[in-house]
């Protein structure tokens, strides 16, 4: 019985998008904006807002 087998699996399929990428930046689509707000990941909701304090509000100038 003879395996098919690869060391790296195969591109993903938006690669296409970006192969004249070099040649003509703008032939490449623009990436996603940035999640904002709150989203759900395996049950459980997780959120973008800046969970850690600022310098200042640490009162570290």
């Amino acid at each position: 019985m003879a395996e098919n087998s690869s060391s790296y699996p195969p591109p993903p399929s938006y690669y296409c998008f970006y192969k004249n990428f070099l040649e003509d930046p703008a032939f490449a689509p623009v990436p996603p904006s940035p999640i904002r707000g709150p989203c759900s990941l395996y049950s459980t909701t997780y959120t973008t807002d800046v969970v850690l304090p600022s310098l200042e509000d640490q009162g570290i100038r």
